[in-house]
């Protein structure tokens, strides 16, 4: 997944809803979640988890940095660079010992 830096902050808000749930609202993204968690913590990983989601369907479809530029939001999408596994360093960070006990 693409990382994405955001040049400031989204600010959310959440209020107390009808039912027991929340309601968290993004003016930036023009953007309105309905939470159900109980404490602060997770209201802002169902934000987090709601977020992720979208943001995977909209770069999994190209659509990713179209979505912050319609909603004025700058942001920096960084790709994740493809290395070879460096197989040495694997093995000493497993701590490999060429001795077999007898």
């Amino acid at each position: 997944m693409n990382k994405i830096i955001f040049e400031k902050p989204l600010k959310w808000r959440v209020l107390p809803g009808q039912g027991g749930v929340s309601v968290a609202t993004c003016d930036e993204l023009d953007m309105v979640l309905q939470v159900d968690a109980d404490s602060p913590d997770q209201q802002v990983r169902q934000i987090m988890e709601a977020l992720r989601l979208l943001y995977d369907d909209l770069d999994r479809d190209g659509q990713l940095e179209e979505f912050f530029a319609y909603h004025g939001v700058t942001v920096k999408i960084q790709k994740p660079q493809e290395v070879e596994p460096d197989f040495e360093m694997l093995l000493g960070a497993l701590n490999v010992d060429d001795k077999v006990p007898a």
